[in-house]
């Protein structure tokens, strides 16, 4: 899963005994050209940061075990990722929960960067509602990049660093996904049409959260989702409101709203909201697509749009 470029360097950790005291954390070393950056860890911290990670519990009950350093969700991937090359008997059993089965750390990273989004919405659309362009611009690109994220780590490609969301999501997203139009967006095309555009920008960040909440946990990195937003029709009658987010936690998905009061929905309630947008054709189409996935028939996501729209989460039909 390298994410390499002519300047990288190269990442080594080593694990030692808890009663070794006096130990760099982190230091650099040159070895010809090239350069490696050791980073040390004792067994204890090894065990509880993965034991994080494995027995977390988020969701309806509230997100404070995702309240967690971005360092915690890097020391994971490098752990899933990396090769061990020389090690006491049993010190590669830390990490084994991790490498029998990464669902845990799909699920977790999924749903930290889906955390992100959620706390940086209120600052885009805050910035959208007060007339500030530079500031929308900016922090319309943040919202994006960790949404991106979110989708990659839904499909298992979980290095973190923010820079390189472009070549996780080319080389791990579905031919389906319209990577040059989220590129378009990540620089600022939506501003073309002025604060307006936001509702682009709010649309993709929806779709790459119900595409990587639906994908993270109910089919295990399979993705079938192709309603993504393309320049679709602004008029249209069925619209997600642009003020709400999905996030899904080990106990179901929550519809969030910052001024409003939250709303516990099925998966195939998220997964109708994530249509909401598509005109009739297209609606039926890839529901007709999903349907086999989820278990949704045409007269049951009916009525799910149906409550949808009663509660505001999408728009009235006309």
């Amino acid at each position: 899963m390298s994410l390499d470029n002519p300047r990288s360097d190269i990442d080594a950790f080593f694990i030692v005994p808890d009663d070794i005291s006096d130990h760099a954390p982190t230091e650099q070393v040159l070895i010809g050209q090239e350069r490696l950056d050791v980073e040390t860890y004792r067994v204890s911290q090894v065990a509880a940061t993965v034991e994080q990670i494995v027995s977390a519990r988020y969701g309806q009950q509230g997100a404070s075990q995702l309240d967690v350093s971005v360092n915690t969700i890097d020391f994971c991937c490098r752990a899933l990722y990396g090769t061990v090359v020389y090690g006491r008997a049993g010190w590669e059993e830390l990490f084994e929960p991790l490498r029998l089965d990464d669902t845990p750390l799909r699920h977790f990273a999924t749903a930290w960067w889906a955390w992100k989004v959620s706390n940086q919405s209120e600052d885009f659309m805050g910035a959208v509602e007060a007339g500030e362009p530079d500031q929308a611009i900016h922090t319309g690109e943040r919202l994006l990049i960790n949404a991106g994220k979110a989708f990659a780590a839904a499909l298992g490609d979980y290095y973190t660093p923010a820079r390189f969301v472009y070549t996780q999501l080319r080389r791990s997203a579905p031919p389906s996904f319209p990577y040059q139009y989220f590129v378009e967006l990540l620089r600022g095309s939506w501003f073309e049409r002025g604060f307006d555009g936001s509702r682009d920008v709010m649309a993709m960040t929806q779709s790459l959260l119900i595409a990587a909440e639906t994908t993270a946990w109910d089919l295990s990195g399979s993705l079938p989702w192709d309603a993504w937003p393309d320049r679709f029709d602004h008029s249209t009658t069925r619209a997600r409101s642009i003020d709400v987010l999905p996030l899904r936690g080990n106990d179901g998905v929550t519809l969030h709203h910052e001024r409003v009061t939250d709303f516990q929905v099925s998966v195939r309630a998220l997964v109708v909201w994530g249509l909401a947008h598509l005109a009739e054709d297209e609606f039926r189409s890839e529901l007709d697509r999903l349907g086999t996935h989820f278990a949704i028939d045409a007269d049951h996501a009916m009525g799910l749009l149906a409550e949808l729209r009663a509660r505001g989460l999408a728009a009235p039909a006309v």
